[in-house]
């Protein structure tokens, strides 16, 4: 009997040590920002989505849910890079910027909601061309003076965004002007969409092998921030798949109540929803963190996060909705939405011209 009680004392000890580390790691992890509160909405919100509770409560309680989940993925994503070296970091950094975007995709996609997956890209890629690029300079006025730039650095991410939003003027206008079948039309977004995913991949080649010492100051500064939780790879990498895998969750509830809303009450939320609530959660506020140190990191990241979505994400999505037999989804969006999108790129590259910002 002392035997027995002596072998389960020490499988208790050693189950204790064992596990201590990494239930400290995540209590650290969720005690570094004030938005980890928002964390206790995520069962509130799952419960209230399988127990079928009231539409506009799930709708809200979920979408808080998603926020918090974005702010813990965020840490955990700098835990990583702080380990993996600069390299890989920049390359995890930027290989997932548009992450969050893509799981709200293909949900919207999975629940054949065509309509507001096409405003949430549209609404994307004027959140990261307007609005985080203005909160950023208006923040930088704060910080400092000088708000100049390197013009030969941003300039070919410009250019290359209006190329990117330019490929998105042939499949509308070629939808909005013929008579052409679904299927045609889809056919032209799909070579398309396979022609852009190519040019993405030669362009990330070029970012890493040129633009390196950028990342390398960037993903410094958020090392120093993770370096300060002292996180284990492993425990962060576990958040880190913990968190998406309960967005995707999150969202989907949203998406549920939205359907669930606009059924029974009538209520015309969709289209806010898919082009103002979405966009918004795909922001992020590290670039106007950078605004404060340097107006180049600031464009690039913001930049390159547009021209990630209009590269890869959209045609990203044309393709697996090819893949799932989708005729329905193509490269063609509102001509009125297209044209604001291609007048803002241009407002953009034509403020980037000027090598300095000011109000």
């Amino acid at each position: 009997m002392g035997r027995l009680q002596y072998v389960w004392r020490s499988s208790l000890a050693a189950a204790h040590s064992f596990l201590r580390p990494p239930v400290e790691q995540v209590c650290r992890a969720l005690l570094g920002s004030w938005v980890n509160v928002l964390l206790l909405c995520v069962p509130a919100g799952l419960a209230l989505n399988y127990k079928s509770g009231p539409a506009l409560a799930t709708f809200v309680v979920n979408l808080l849910a998603a926020v918090g989940l974005l702010g813990l993925g965020d840490l955990a994503q700098e835990c990583i890079t702080s380990q993996v070296g600069t390299l890989y970091g920049a390359l995890l950094y930027i290989s997932t910027s548009n992450l969050m975007q893509m799981v709200s995709s293909i949900v919207l996609l999975a629940q054949d909601q065509l309509n507001m997956l096409r405003l949430s890209l549209i609404g994307s890629l004027l959140a990261n061309i307007l609005l985080l690029p203005a909160l950023s300079i208006l923040y930088a006025a704060f910080c400092r003076r000088d708000m100049a730039h390197d013009y030969y650095i941003t300039k070919d991410h410009t250019l290359l965004l209006l190329l990117a939003v330019s490929s998105f003027l042939i499949p509308t206008v070629l939808d909005k002007t013929t008579v052409l079948p679904t299927a045609c039309n889809a056919a032209v977004s799909r070579l398309v969409s396979v022609f852009l995913m190519l040019t993405y991949g030669a362009y990330f080649s070029f970012q890493l092998s040129t633009y390196r010492d950028q990342f390398s100051h960037f993903t410094r500064e958020r090392n120093e921030r993770a370096d300060k939780l002292l996180i284990s790879i492993r425990v962060a990498s576990a958040i880190f798949v913990v968190t998406t895998a309960l967005f995707y969750f999150c969202v989907d509830s949203v998406v549920n109540s939205l359907q669930e809303l606009e059924r029974d009450d009538g209520m015309g939320i969709g289209a806010f929803t898919g082009f103002i609530l979405i966009p918004i959660l795909n922001c992020d506020v590290a670039a106007v963190e950078q605004a404060g140190r340097s107006m180049d990191l600031m464009l690039m990241y913001t930049i390159g996060k547009c021209i990630q979505s209009a590269l890869l994400v959209a045609p990203f999505l044309i393709v697996v909705s090819w893949g799932i037999g989708m005729v329905d989804l193509n490269l063609s969006f509102d001509l009125w939405m297209v044209s604001i999108l291609f007048m803002s790129v241009y407002a953009v590259n034509t403020m980037v011209a000027r090598q300095s910002f000011d109000w």
